[in-house]
């Protein structure tokens, strides 16, 4: 199910399709896709890097009301 999954984007296009199709969307830093315009296109969250990501963060997001 969409809203089972986190769809993991670094252009604001595949952003706009993750949320589009109900999933939560984690963005991932992108010279062309700053944070602002992450958030933007509907990002759920943004990181700079998905060295900084942990398993449990994906869980919270997934788990998160919208």
């Amino acid at each position: 199910l969409p809203q089972e999954c986190i769809a993991i984007e670094d252009s604001r296009t595949g952003i706009r399709s993750a949320v589009a199709a109900g999933m939560r969307c984690l963005a991932v830093h992108d010279a062309r896709t700053p944070r602002t315009s992450a958030i933007a296109a509907g990002a759920h969250r943004w990181t700079s890097s998905l060295a900084e990501i942990r398993v449990e963060d994906l869980w919270e997001m997934r788990t998160a009301p919208e």
